[in-house]
């Protein structure tokens, strides 16, 4: 059976939440640690944080895109929107995963690494808001969008037209109820 909106929401935020606490662990050690150069287990835990973070976005993707894509008239939109999104962070994982492989080439590991982190973590509070809100990805919106299909087969077939005016008006300008 395949799982509800919802399900997939409630498991890609769960992972946001622990890569969030292994971005601020490390961001801790990194904050310790008065070098001019990370030392070697560091390196390793930021390596596979990265690896992390693109096997999720594997993953959401694999979960996340179908759903987004099929979910309402505006799934295609928000599907490309995921997309452009991925394409971003996948460009800045790469930039990171080269910084450390050459660390001091733009200047100490630490600060492009914090700064990093930063932006990772304001990309998963964005992609929260943005994307797996439960009125973008939810049960209800899936349910409420059967509904407006079966009431425009029926005003089709005759019926009154006024239920569907009734949902239309509680959609905001964005197309959401």
């Amino acid at each position: 059976m395949e799982p509800f909106p919802s399900e997939i929401r409630e498991l890609n935020l769960a992972e946001h939440r622990a890569l969030r606490d292994a971005a601020t662990r490390l961001k801790e050690q990194v904050q310790d640690c008065h070098c001019s150069s990370l030392p070697g287990p560091i390196v390793c835990v930021i390596a596979s944080l990265l690896d992390r973070v693109r096997k999720h976005l594997d993953e959401e993707d694999a979960t996340l895109g179908p759903v987004l894509q099929h979910l309402d008239p505006w799934g295609p939109l928000r599907a490309a929107n995921l997309c452009e999104r991925r394409r971003v962070e996948l460009t800045r994982i790469a930039e990171m995963l080269g910084r450390l492989a050459k660390p001091l080439r733009d200047g100490p590991l630490w600060s492009h690494l914090l700064g990093f982190i930063d932006w990772m973590e304001g990309e998963l509070f964005a992609e929260e808001r943005q994307v797996l809100n439960p009125y973008s990805v939810g049960d209800d919106l899936r349910e409420e969008m059967e509904s407006r299909v079966a009431i425009g087969r029926w005003e089709n077939e005759g019926g009154s037209g006024s239920s569907s005016r009734r949902l239309g008006a509680r959609c905001d300008s964005g197309g959401r109820l």
